[in-house]
Order: structure tokens, then sequence, then C-alpha cells
């Protein structure tokens, strides 16, 4: 997710267009090709539909192949990486090179593209597993769907996980809700009462709301556990390197 802020932005923002929202099943190499703007949940779906089960973890994640290559994106166990093949990628310049999955530098939600300002323009992946009864992929897909409704908040305007979990420690939403910020407000946003590591929209959300919201769970984060809490969400224009 990007959250940008409510200042000038110093820079152009690209739109993918339609020519961008196409996927496909390439018979011969058996390779799912995607523009970048194409719904990570439609990219499951195709897998689900061919038994690929490790595609399944794509159909509840909101956002597209492109930020969800770039962030590595993942649920379940399984993340883009243990299905990504190549991407095709436009830099600053409106340079395009493919790059393979060694080129990629896929870690915890990170990638090499992240906050470079690349563009993914479309990608492929391919199943690792051996097919599975569509039927059966379809049951494991509804238990995630089921499980992942119960556990966000029921307000839409959200901004989804907003920290990576620290490595071998308690998972970032635990760290919050024990610091006892669990529904602490600035402005319009809020930590959700369901899920600590989620800030909702109560209504007229800033970017400087959301900054200051994530400063604070972090601040207190520290000072209780020592732990350096680092964000999941891309902050737009700070993350992103310079054209």
């Amino acid at each position: 997710l990007v959250i940008f802020s409510h200042e000038e932005l110093p820079r152009l923002v690209r739109l993918l267009g339609e020519g961008f929202r196409e996927a496909r099943i390439d018979d011969e190499s058996g390779e799912a090709v995607a523009g970048g703007a194409v719904p990570l949940p439609l990219l499951g779906r195709m897998g689900d539909e061919r038994g690929w089960r490790d595609f399944t973890f794509l159909c509840p994640i909101p956002g597209t192949v492109g930020a969800g290559v770039a962030m590595n994106a993942g649920a379940g166990g399984f993340d883009i990486s243990s299905i990504f093949r190549w991407a095709d990628v436009m830099d600053a310049k409106g340079e395009v090179r493919r790059v393979n999955l060694e080129g990629a530098g896929f870690r915890y939600r990170s990638s090499a593209f992240k906050n470079k300002g690349d563009i993914i323009l479309r990608a492929a992946f391919k199943t690792s597993l051996e097919p599975i009864d569509p039927a059966v992929a379809r049951e494991i897909l509804m238990a995630e769907v089921e499980r992942r409704i119960a556990a966000q908040p029921r307000i839409k305007r959200n901004c989804g996980s907003i920290f990576k979990n620290p490595q071998g420690g308690p998972p970032a939403g635990k760290l919050i809700e024990e610091a006892g910020l669990k529904g602490r407000e600035i402005g319009g946003a809020r930590i959700a009462h369901e899920h600590a590591n989620w800030i909702v929209n109560t209504g007229a959300a800033t970017g400087g709301d959301l900054r200051e919201l994530m400063a604070l769970a972090q601040s207190e984060v520290k000072r209780l556990f020592g732990i350096d809490l680092e964000r999941e969400v891309v902050l737009m224009p700070e993350d992103i390197g310079s054209p």
C-alpha cells in the first residue's frame, strides 16, 4: 500500500492503462502472464481454477500485480517470490528490461524494485507444486477468506498491515496491542480494534494523521519492548527514490 502526502508531489504519478489489465495462461510455458495493473485476486483465481494451490494466497490480497511484485506480497506461508518467474520493468528513464527471479532481490515484503521508481509492466508466474483438484483448491481458498474476514476491521477504508512482523519475535499487531494502542486515534485515523497492525480511516483521515499514528506505535513499541517496527506500507514521496 502507498500512503500519499496531502502536500504537492515533486514528481509525476504514472498510472498503467487498460492494456496492462490483461492476464492469460501461456499453454506452451505453463506460465500465468499478467499486466502490472491486474488485480492480485484475479491472478489467484486463475491459478485456483487449475488447482495451483500456491496461487490461492493471492485471492484475498487487495492490490495489483505490479505492487505485489514490488512488495513481495504474501499470506498463509506463500509469497510472490515462490511463484515469480520474470518481470518486464521500466525505469525512470523509460528503459525497459526483463528481470528474472535471481535479479528480483526478493526478501520479506520487499524486492529490488521497491522504492526505486521502477514500474512493473507485466510479470510471469508459475506453480512449483503438483496441481490438486480445483474443488479442493477452492475449499482451501474459502477457508482462508473466512479467516481473514474474521480478523480484519469491519471498516473497509483501511491501510491493511502497517508494519512488518519482526523476525523471530511476536507479530507486530501483538506488540502494538500489548502497548495498549488498540483503538488509539489521531485525527481521522484509528488503530483498529480487530487487529492492531491495521489503521482505519474513521471519516477524514489525512496522510499526516496516518504518519503520526504510525510514529506513535513505533515509539511505544520501542520504549516498552526494545523492538524497532519496520513499515510495510510505502510513504509517498518520502520512500520513493529520485527519478
